[in-house]
């Protein structure tokens, strides 16, 4: 077959549409195979890790907050619905994420025959099969699998329909309805293709063109509005579908933005923390507290107060979140791409990466330029992601969905090209040339990554290495961190490079497993230095463990009280902490400062706790009002306690002998 395009409607195509999903589902499985062994099968972090337990929850049938959704739902409750129907196991959802993702790359290589021809159909399909961020993102834990499934669908229902057919508009709306549910982006689109639709349908009548935009919106309201009903009914207030697209904005928007993500200093770039802190911080400045909608609300006004005040200032932004977006790095929100390169040998083969195909792509879009009328849908997805990406903030996952469709015309790109070459078409050569070397210089340029970012990535590779059970390179990537951050001066340290740095800290301590050494208890020191509580909390707790087995119980004391107050609310392991601070201030002299502990542990002990653990806390009362606060009646209280909690204590025998010598 030669790489003319010159037949649309070739009957077979379907040969190549199944070849292309073929490939593409090959290459996906083998990536499911190099996952599964790289020991990062289970390895969530932020949003997926989000996404995972909030499908949990649904499939196990447990309440969920009765509040706007933050987060879109449909990937959770697609998720949930495979875990309630065939376990929690990751394997079955990977494979659906499979198939989706070699169904895209199909759809792409449809939309390529049916354009242009049977050679973009292949090239299209097949670049995008063997492109390395989709095998990436295709079998992750996340809903960018799913957006870009139903983005592409979304586009090519509205091809397919001409602008003109009411039945698959409709379909074409509910495609859309279901992408908003995923990516509520693509809402930009509507008021765009609703205008297609009515411009196409002109020549049939105003009432016909009118039929067809309805039909489009039915299609789309049927899907959405669930979600809308269902927000309005728990807050009252009328909410699309999520809350959350005003603390991306001012994040996108403010005076210490840039193209790429960066989160307000008030923000703890985690799913699981971001949305309240939002919210505490516009209670804060507002002076009164605020729903999730008068949060969003808040933050969208403070984004555009930002652009009206500050247009030069904005004007530079801009260009910043263009350079960002069109370039050939690919940005990381929850897992790195390149990161998992180290992990997976697939993907360190020569794939097809953004660098390549951007420039082929919009060179692509340009040739094809004439025919926009018909293409328009395909424009209108692209436009849809490279706006947000401008109104927003750049990931790669953000641009994700634009990819498929950016693929039919890079292939046409390509065709349009090799044919140029073949019959020495010195015209079209010497304009495609020229913008392909200059697109492809500027998009694969250095990214200009700061020293922050990078030791943040050594950290998360550290983290990753830890999770695959690989401790040497774990402490090496914790101590480029480490390095990395030694040249970025302590005052323009933020909170987040605070946290980064002592969870390198800590990360080192764990991978190092058993360690008491020195070195060890430096690390904890600085790690427990933390402005995060969790990781405070965990280090100081390993930290006074440690100084009580070298004698060190006033050092220990010091540190337990540390963990404690990182954590103070009563509970199960705030529990478990407290007996050692009191053993640790008993050993150090300080025997009423320990009983006063373990008297306001006992007081606040949850109804959960384990008696065995209850009666560990009344024995060593006992032992104080025994031996360092005598007071016989109250240390036989405590001893009887004890064997009405735990009569299998190992010290029984102890204690009955000790009952019947305090005996009256």
């Amino acid at each position: 077959m030669g790489l003319s395009g010159h037949d649309r409607r070739e009957p077979r195509l379907v040969w190549v549409v199944a070849g292309v999903f073929l490939v593409a589902l090959l290459l996906r499985l083998e990536y499911l195979r190099q996952l599964s062994g790289s020991g990062l099968w289970g390895y969530l972090r932020l949003d997926p890790l989000y996404y995972h337990d909030w499908a949990l929850r649904i499939s196990r049938g447990e309440p969920t907050a009765a509040q706007t959704y933050e987060m879109t739902p449909l990937y959770a409750y697609a998720l949930g619905a495979v875990f309630r129907l065939c376990g929690e196991s990751l394997l079955l959802p990977r494979l659906l994420q499979a198939i989706a993702g070699a169904g895209t790359c199909a759809l792409v290589a449809l939309l390529g025959c049916r354009i242009f021809g049977k050679a973009e159909g292949w090239l299209g399909g097949l670049a995008l099969a063997a492109y390395g961020p989709a095998l990436f993102h295709d079998l992750m834990i996340m809903k960018t699998v799913l957006t870009v499934a139903l983005s592409t669908g979304t586009a090519a229902a509205l091809y397919f329909s001409g602008g003109t057919r009411p039945r698959r508009l409709l379909a074409s709306g509910a495609l859309l309805g279901l992408t908003a549910l995923c990516q509520e982006n693509i809402n930009v689109t509507l008021p765009v293709v609703l205008a297609w639709i009515l411009w196409r349908g002109r020549d049939a009548g105003w009432t016909r063109a009118a039929a067809c935009g309805l039909a489009l919106l039915a299609g789309f309201v049927l899907v959405v509005a669930p979600v809308t009903l269902r927000n309005h009914a728990v807050s009252g207030e009328f909410v699309l579908i999520t809350t959350g697209g005003g603390e991306v904005f001012y994040t996108g928007n403010n005076e210490l933005a840039s193209g790429k993500y960066q989160p307000p200093a008030f923000v703890r770039p985690d799913p699981l923390f971001e949305h309240e802190d939002f919210r505490a911080e516009a209670a804060r400045r507002l002076g009164h507290a605020v729903t999730r909608k008068e949060s969003d609300s808040y933050w969208w006004s403070e984004g555009w107060r930002f652009i009206r005040e500050n247009p030069a200032r904005y004007a530079a932004l801009l260009w910043d979140k263009v350079t960002t977006y069109f370039n050939a790095y690919e940005r990381p929100d929850n897992f790195s791409y390149d990161n998992f390169r180290r992990f997976i040998p697939l993907l360190r083969m020569p794939l097809v990466r953004f660098g390549w195909i951007a420039p082929l792509g919009l060179v692509g879009l340009a040739l094809s330029a004439r025919r926009w009328a018909e293409l328009l849908p395909l424009h209108a997805v692209i436009g849809c992601y490279i706006l947000s990406g401008l109104l927003f903030f750049t990931q790669d996952r953000y641009r994700m969905p634009m990819i498929p469709l950016l693929m039919v015309f890079a292939a046409h790109a390509t065709v349009t090209l090799i044919h140029a070459v073949r019959r020495r078409e010195v015209g079209i050569l010497a304009l495609v040339v020229p913008a392909l070397v200059v697109l492809a210089v500027f998009i694969n340029r250095d990214p200009g990554n700061s020293r922050t970012f990078e030791a943040q990535n050594h950290g998360i590779l550290g983290e990753m290495f830890l999770e695959a059970e690989r401790p040497d390179e774990a402490v090496t990537e914790f101590e480029s961190a480490l390095t990395t951050m030694d040249s970025v001066a302590g005052a323009t340290r933020s909170a987040q490079d605070q946290r980064m740095i002592a969870s390198a800290h800590y990360g080192i301590v764990l991978a190092r497993a058993g360690s008491s050494d020195d070195t060890t208890i430096a690390h904890l020191r600085a790690a427990g230095m933390s402005p995060d509580a969790d990781t405070r909390r965990d280090a100081l707790g390993r930290l006074g463990g440690i100084l009580m087995r070298r004698g060190d119980a006033a050092g220990a004391a010091d540190a337990f009280a540390g963990s404690i107050a990182a954590d103070p609310q009563p509970g199960p392991a705030t529990f478990q902490r407290e007996p050692a601070l009191a053993e640790a201030l008993h050993k150090s002299g300080r025997a009423a400062e320990a009983l006063r502990v373990v008297e306001e542990a006992l007081r606040q002990a949850p109804p959960s706790i384990d008696p065995v653990l209850l009666a560990d806390a009344h024995y060593g009362e006992a032992l104080i009002y025994l031996h360092d606060i005598p007071d016989p009646s109250r240390a036989a209280g405590e001893l009887r306690e004890v064997l009405r909690l735990n009569p299998g204590h190992q010290r029984a025998e102890w204690i009955h002998r000790t009952l019947a010598s305090l005996a009256p």
